[in-house]
């Protein structure tokens, strides 16, 4: 009786018999006060019949933080398996079922994503998909040779150019309201800057072909903007 919030993570929380026989618990329980607290890569949102929107309606407080990597091609490369235009049908479909769920973006930044991430965020403040506030960041640290200091220095300037772009555009002229967005921004952009280990270029290079011979992809039709990494 005394539960205050719930955080589920995964795996993918959205597939999981165990999280729904949690919610209907609640549900029995009347227990609507209960915060709910997502980290999902919003794939899925009908499970076995189970409707996860319709089932969030009564519950006062929902956040949905979701792992989107980067638009179109570029998020399904990253998050292999995943649906882009199903993803949009999802976001689309929650302002419908339950628009007073707060939606977020929380990528995980590797070097795959960290250049063209931006306009990932630019787009969807754009659509009113989520507000500029409502964004957080990860950072991939293993496999080592996936991290954004692997960059080369063309790159890194490149990436922060679009960042600071970004920044001036969307979030300075929101004060407070972003802090955390800035914060979470500056923090990747000075790790990126921190350290150079373009030496495991190499490394990358032969862990991504491995990876695009198994799932039959192509890295640089993907990417082309870091098709220098794959030379």
């Amino acid at each position: 009786p005394h539960l205050e919030e719930i955080y589920f993570a995964g795996g993918e929380p959205f597939i999981m018999d165990e999280y729904y026989a949690i919610l209907r618990i609640l549900t029995e329980k009347k227990m609507f006060h209960v915060r709910l607290v997502y980290n999902t890569n919003f794939s899925v949102t009908v499970h076995k019949g189970q409707d996860i929107m319709k089932m969030w309606d009564p519950f006062e407080s929902v956040v949905v933080s979701a792992t989107l990597d980067g638009i179109g091609k570029r998020g399904e490369y990253i998050r292999n398996g995943q649906q882009w235009d199903q993803v949009i049908r999802n976001r689309e479909r929650m302002f419908e079922v339950c628009p007073r769920v707060t939606f977020k973006l929380q990528p995980t930044l590797s070097v795959m994503n960290v250049i063209h991430f931006p306009d990932l965020y630019t787009d969807w403040v754009s659509r009113e998909y989520i507000k500029p506030c409502h964004c957080g960041s990860g950072l991939v640290l293993d496999p080592v040779e996936y991290r954004i200091q692997i960059l080369p220095e063309r790159l890194k300037r490149q990436g922060v150019e679009k960042y600071e772009n970004t920044i001036e555009k969307i979030i300075r002229s929101r004060s407070g309201d972003c802090a955390s967005v800035l914060s979470s921004f500056r923090a990747a952009l000075d790790f990126m800057m921190a350290q150079d280990l373009t030496h495991l270029i190499p490394k990358f290079k032969e862990r991504t072909l491995k990876l695009d011979e198994s799932r039959g992809e192509r890295f640089v039709e993907v990417f082309p903007e870091l098709a220098e990494l794959m030379k």
